[in-house]
């Protein structure tokens, strides 16, 4: 994807994140937490350490707290970007 394609992906996702409702919030950090708050964000292009903070930064304001937070080129992406838990992995 070109450069002005990938931010707006990326834009969009942490817009959708700041959109989340009380109750999807919660959903997710129940997720995280019963996955030993481990989360992939899996990207179909490679982040730049600046996007990768901006990303970290948001998700750990949406989850409230410090959790670990893993990057990844995902070939199975056609285009965009996501958030996984570990248990999704195995």
């Amino acid at each position: 994807a070109g450069e002005k394609l990938e931010n707006q992906l990326i834009e969009n996702f942490l817009v959708q994140l700041g959109k989340l409702s009380k109750k999807e919030k919660a959903d997710f950090v129940r997720f995280i937490n019963k996955d030993e708050q481990k989360l992939w964000v899996n990207s179909s292009f490679k982040l730049t350490r600046e996007k990768e903070s901006e990303i970290r930064k948001t998700l750990e304001d949406v989850i409230d707290d410090k959790v670990e937070i893993n990057f990844k080129v995902s070939p199975d992406l056609i285009c965009g970007i996501e958030t996984r838990t570990e248990g999704d992995y195995q």
